[in-house]
């Protein structure tokens, strides 16, 4: 009886100890599983920050998303729910400036984002790929001009057979969430370029460089004088309403005054030597070889020392002249060739005269 005593004592004295390494083991068990949740809970508040972060400027404000059509390949009905879910988590983070455009690339690749991006005067550009196997979202930040961030998630056959609109939802939001992590954690990848020809095929000369031939590319813009001769002629109209025509010799130099004007002087030798001075404007555009002037000037022809007799009387001497004028250039080589037209109009007198001048142009 005696040693069934003790052993019935020795029976709960290691129950309790079993009871008490139990217990132990349940309460570090416990404190490990609140311990993990609590170091979930600081990671998720830390991304979710930086997220926050990075979708603002340095100024503190949203930045401008763009969110593309998305690029489907099943044709499922349920596509047009996935910019607004896209447009909602941004929402979350304090991203109002979001838009959504019809447009969709025509082959992924980070030039058609870079395009995408000057297009739309945007920060960011989003775009979802819907295929019949995976469900993929891709981000492109332009702050960071060679990355792309993504995320493709695997679709089973038998959940893209059976696909619903809920089921669609939940790969949304997965994939959102996903690829905004991977936004926040700077995991990114490189897309291929779109293949180009190169500008040049062989090494750049050292002439191109040169101040001679930049002020010949750009002799249009840089030039501040030009000089032009033409020859030919003048139908005249005078007091007597006779008619009378002569050949003309032209000279007019010119100076810019800033972008497109310039200030011209000009000498028009037939019957009469006719000086004058005006203003002409010059527009045109780089894409076009045409340039086109117009201009107005006052001038005053003497009848001494002439190419031509105004043998009608009609074109006294001394007589002033108001002369609107017309120019078209055309550029061969370093000089353009130029078709202008005058009318000089009499300022006292019924006088007309009206001129045709084909010549040549050159700047410098």
């Amino acid at each position: 009886m005696r040693h069934l005593k003790r052993l019935q004592n020795s029976f709960g004295v290691f129950g309790m100890v079993v009871c008490l390494i139990v217990f132990t083991l349940h309460a570090t068990a416990e404190n490990q599983d609140a311990t993990k949740a609590d170091q979930i809970e600081r990671v998720k508040k830390a991304i979710v920050a930086k997220l926050s972060e990075k979708l603002r400027g340095p100024n503190g404000k949203s930045l401008n998303v763009v969110l593309l059509a998305p690029m489907d390949y099943t044709n499922s009905p349920y596509a047009s729910s996935v910019n607004p879910a896209l447009k909602q988590s941004l929402a979350q983070f304090g991203v109002l400036n979001v838009r959504e455009e019809k447009r969709s690339f025509q082959s992924l690749t980070l030039e058609e984002f870079r395009n995408a991006t000057a297009s739309y005067n945007s920060d960011i550009i989003a775009i979802t790929i819907i295929q019949p196997n995976n469900y993929d979202l891709y981000v492109y930040d332009k702050r960071q001009p060679y990355s792309i961030y993504a995320y493709s998630e695997p679709i089973p056959v038998e959940a893209s057979q059976g696909m619903t609109q809920e089921l669609f939802n939940s790969y949304t939001a997965q994939v959102v969430r996903r690829t905004l992590f991977r936004f926040a954690r700077d995991q990114y990848f490189e897309l291929p370029r779109k293949e180009s020809e190169p500008f040049l095929k062989s090494e750049i000369p050292r002439w191109i460089a040169s101040s001679h031939t930049v002020m010949k590319v750009n002799r249009d813009i840089m030039s501040e004088y030009y000089a032009a001769a033409s020859l030919g002629g003048a139908v005249s109209v005078g007091v007597n309403s006779e008619m009378w025509t002569a050949s003309v010799l032209s000279a007019q130099f010119g100076f810019r005054q800033s972008k497109n004007v310039f200030l011209e002087l000009g000498w028009d030798a037939f019957s009469m030597n006719t000086f004058y001075g005006g203003m002409k404007y010059q527009f045109g555009n780089l894409d076009n070889n045409f340039k086109f002037q117009v201009g107005a000037a006052l001038g005053y022809g003497i009848s001494r020392k002439v190419l031509n007799f105004d043998r009608t009387g009609g074109l006294d001497a001394n007589t002033a002249f108001f002369i609107p004028s017309a120019t078209i250039l055309f550029p061969i080589v370093d000089v353009y060739l130029k078709a202008e037209t005058h009318l000089l109009i009499g300022l006292t007198d019924q006088k007309y005269v009206f001129i045709f001048l084909p010549g040549l142009l050159v700047m410098f």
